[in-house]
């Protein structure tokens, strides 16, 4: 959703739809992500989601 630029759809919507909680998917990301490409800096996927788009484009 960060890299399709979809902002009218909040993100703990869709994760109540898939039936996952947000603190699931900040702490997947901050692991995941952010420690195991040891960029230090991660708050929130909202709060980083600039950061977190960078990184991405990193890894592909």
């Amino acid at each position: 959703m960060i890299a399709l630029g979809i902002d009218s759809i909040p993100f703990v919507h869709v994760c109540n739809k898939i039936g996952i909680k947000m603190s699931t998917v900040n702490y997947q990301v901050k692991n995941k992500i952010f420690k195991s490409l040891h960029s230090p800096g991660f708050k929130s996927l909202k709060k980083s989601s600039d950061r977190i788009l960078i990184l991405i484009k990193k890894i592909i």
